[in-house]
């Protein structure tokens, strides 16, 4: 596969750039600060929901006004999604005035977000890490080679996914490109607010029942008939059940957006292009899976050692993000996009993981 010429960073890359914007960041909080505290106590950007008391399976069950610190077990204090929070406030505002015709502006205001966004994922990891080693969790040292291998599988999959862009054939796709890269790194920070334990209690991840109607469907029907034998193990296996099924919806377009790709840049195989694009999605599902695992090791479930249903439960929302990072690349190929900030608006507890949250399961 050629070089893309849209590639936006490598590993390296994203560690001197951190270095060298992060004051820039500080300076730009300084000067939005009403702004931001204005928008994160809204919930505004991309922050995602606010505290939910129920999660699992993909959906955002109940939300609840409750105060974040309590049910939030015995892990570290931790400020993760406050500083997520801002790097999205301080992103949405300088966006505000930003003309979205000069890319180059784009560009810059996407890697300083993606980069407060890697800062904010990185200390967090100290939190999960002491956690890990408190216990004696064999996981213990596997979230640094976990992170890398997320932000190494972010940027080949999105560099994969964008070509198929409407605006692939145009300086714009670099444009494109810095979005996605920020908006996965976003996702990362989803996952470690919905399954890992800060002290706070979790924040859930949408589900996403109209876009994926017969997997929710399909989900409900093994719930309903699963012989209550293990509820762990059943509400496990029904949890990969909708995750796999999901992932089939997405790997049913990856031809279409071969097609697209093939259509602007003529030359290309289509199905070399197909094999590239699913080896890239494959990637960052595995590379997605550890992260998974790695959370919920650290989450409020730890106690019990509940695992099982906690990463199938979050095996569902990285899955139900990946079609955000599809529609991004392919806008309207994957019916039924939510709405910036929309939600399901919750579909009953008997898709909910525990009252403590999406890790919080026991093993009986």
């Amino acid at each position: 596969m050629r070089p893309p010429t849209h590639s936006i960073q490598t590993e390296t890359d994203m560690s001197e750039r951190t270095a060298l914007r992060l004051p820039v960041l500080r300076l730009l909080t300084v000067l939005g600060l009403v702004a931001a505290a204005g928008c994160a106590a809204e919930g505004g950007g991309r922050g995602g929901p606010g505290p939910s008391s129920s999660g699992g399976k993909g959906d955002n069950l109940g939300e609840s006004d409750t105060d974040a610190t309590d049910g939030g077990g015995d892990g570290l204090d931790s400020d993760h999604r406050a500083a997520v929070l801002e790097c999205e406030a301080i992103a949405d505002h300088i966006r505000e005035h930003v003309n979205a015709a000069r890319v180059d502006a784009i560009v810059d205001l996407e890697r300083d977000r993606n980069d407060c966004l890697t800062s904010a994922n990185d200390g967090a990891l100290g939190s999960i890490e002491a956690i890990l080693q408190a216990a004696g969790d064999p996981y213990a040292g596997q979230g640094l080679p976990a992170w890398k291998a997320h932000r190494t599988a972010a940027i080949a999959a999105c560099n994969a996914l964008v070509e198929a862009h409407p605006d692939a054939g145009g300086e714009a796709l670099a444009g494109v490109a810095a979005t996605c890269i920020g908006d996965v790194e976003a996702q990362f920070a989803a996952v470690l607010d919905a399954h890992a334990d800060f002290g706070v209690a979790p924040f859930s991840i949408p589900g996403a029942r109209d876009r994926y109607p017969t997997c929710y469907a399909a989900f409900d029907d093994e719930t309903a008939n699963a012989p209550g034998v293990d509820a762990v193990a059943e509400a496990a296996a029904a949890s990969d059940s909708l995750a796999a099924c999901i992932r089939d919806v997405h790997d049913g377009l990856v031809g279409e957006l071969a097609t697209r790709v093939a259509a602007t840049f003529p030359g290309r195989d289509a199905a070399t292009i197909e094999q590239e694009i699913r080896d890239a999605v494959v990637g960052l599902a595995e590379a997605r899976a550890r992260v998974c695992e790695v959370a919920v090791h650290a989450g409020p479930g730890r106690a019990s050692g509940g695992f099982l249903a906690s990463i199938a439960d979050c095996g569902v929302d990285v899955a139900i993000q990946a079609g955000d990072a599809l529609d991004l690349a392919a806008p309207g190929l994957l019916p039924g996009a939510p709405e910036v900030g929309e939600t399901d608006g919750g579909v009953g507890t008997d898709d909910g993981g525990s009252e403590s949250g999406g890790s919080g399961d026991t093993t009986g």
